[in-house]
């Protein structure tokens, strides 16, 4: 008899959770994981072939990190997420505790190693756009370095829970696993704090004062270059102000978007760390558990959307590349539009020969292009 209750560990614990949880939630959750892995492969290995086999012209500093983080995406989204949709249709965790310790492991470097590369990809743009003197060697090899180390040191933190600081255990409802937010053993409690020390406020901090180094930088530019250009004449000078504060606007668009996506993707799973570590009495929901772990899973699919978005010549190529996904009313290709205002040039050469008499009219209706 005795032996029998020493049987009752998490494992049997968090059993218990699950089939507590509501029979809604767990259906829910894994029709949104499997939809996210569905799309998560999709998309990540749609840019992985464009950016590394299809469209090599395009591996600039910034798309090689972003070919990193659609490769962890899509490991992740390939070996360990299904585990989790599995469990979550089960009702149950159903590979035991060596399935709990290798998914643990999995999606802990795979996220962990994303948000070092995501931080990395804003110090690039910063020593890309601040630091000009720092950036004349444009060669990739330097970022390969970086990705490399940043791989080592995610894998030196995420293999620690292996041997003997904190653990992989189960975690929300009992479908899923991760780090040991409770932290009582094994010095759990300061592996949460380090991890959220590490991975969440310092690439926050970095990423804040990048992005508005770089916005200051730009901003400061655009002055500058308007003051200098006082001396042309009144429409030029409106022209190029549009233009620079447009770009302004731009930036100033991406920097938000960027900071903001990551705040949002981590940030509700950061307070559940910070919650558990420093009131190990509190009690929270397990449900309220699952969701921002759930939240970081989706954070992958939109990853490389978010960073690639604003690049139009990315955008380009890779309408090119998957024409399927261009707009039905966009139906001119680069050569269709070329092989367009050609004509056009000729037939205005010919009306002009022929009918002198409109050339005045000719360029007073260019005038209202320069507006735009």
């Amino acid at each position: 008899m005795p032996n029998n209750t020493t049987i009752i560990n998490i494992n049997n614990h968090h059993d218990i959770i699950a089939a507590q949880t509501p029979s809604w939630f767990h259906f829910t959750s894994g029709v949104i994981l499997l939809n996210t892995t569905v799309v998560s492969v999709i998309a990540n290995g749609f840019v992985i072939f464009a950016l590394l086999l299809k469209e090599r012209k395009l591996q600039t500093r910034t798309t090689v990190y972003i070919i990193a983080i659609c490769c962890l995406n899509l490991l992740m989204a390939t070996f360990g997420t299904p585990m989790v949709v599995i469990s979550c249709f089960n009702k149950l965790w159903l590979f035991g505790k060596s399935g709990c310790t290798y998914y643990g492991f999995l999606m802990s470097f795979g996220g962990l190693a994303s948000i070092f590369l995501l931080t990395m990809i804003s110090i690039d743009r910063y020593i890309y756009v601040v630091k000009h003197n720092l950036s004349k060697h444009q060669s990739t090899m330097p970022i390969i370095i970086t990705i490399t180390i940043c791989f080592f040191m995610t894998f030196g933190f995420t293999i620690s829970p292996l041997i003997g600081w904190n653990q992989y255990t189960y975690a929300g409802v009992g479908t899923s696993c991760a780090i040991d937010l409770t932290g009582e053993q094994n010095n759990g409690q300061s592996f949460v704090l380090a991890l959220c020390a590490i991975y969440f406020a310092l690439p926050v901090s970095v990423m804040i004062f990048a992005y508005g180094s770089i916005y200051a930088k730009v901003l400061k530019d655009s002055k500058a270059q308007l003051g200098y250009s006082r001396r042309k004449d009144v429409a030029l000078q409106r022209k190029e102000f549009r233009k620079k504060l447009s770009m302004e606007q731009e930036l100033a668009i991406t920097v938000i978007i960027n900071i903001g996506f990551f705040l949002m993707c981590y940030t509700p799973y950061a307070c559940v760390l910070l919650w558990k570590a420093l009131s190990k009495g509190a009690e929270i929901d397990p449900i309220v558990m699952a969701i921002p772990n759930m939240i970081t899973k989706i954070a992958g699919v939109f990853t490389p959307f978010v960073f690639l978005s604003k690049n139009k010549v990315f955008r380009e190529h890779m309408l090119n590349i998957y024409p399927c996904f261009r707009p039905r009313n966009v139906v001119h290709t680069r050569e269709s539009i070329e092989q367009t205002t050609m004509t056009t040039v000729q037939n205005i050469d010919e009306t002009t020969n022929v009918r002198p008499s409109n050339t005045k009219q000719g360029n007073n209706s260019k005038q209202p292009d320069d507006r735009f």
